[in-house]
């Protein structure tokens, strides 16, 4: 009995040369994997969703792998209470506005 190949398995130097006449860049199932969690969270995927996706044992594989690519960075963590702490600035003066009436 003739062995039986795949069309869907071809030599490294075979799909290389394909990825070119597609005017690409080859890359690796490895590479291929990175982008599209990269993608997943760029286009606001939670990282609950993206562990399942992904087949991590848990989320927080997940965020050791790609939280550098997550909302919620340190600038917006300091917006954030920048914001919070103007707020509160703001209602204190109110209230001691009201107070002085």
């Amino acid at each position: 009995m003739a062995a039986c190949r795949s069309t869907a398995v071809r030599p490294r130097n075979v799909r290389n040369e394909l990825w070119r006449r597609a005017g690409l860049e080859p890359i690796t199932l490895h590479e291929a994997r990175h982008t599209f969690a990269s993608l997943m969270i760029a286009a606001g995927v939670n990282a609950r969703a993206l562990t399942t996706y992904m087949g991590h044992a848990s989320v927080t594989t997940t965020y050791d792998r790609y939280g550098h690519l997550m909302p919620g960075n340190e600038d917006e963590a300091a917006a954030l209470l920048d914001a919070y702490l103007e707020r509160a600035n703001t209602r204190a003066r109110l209230a001691a506005v009201e107070r002085s009436t």
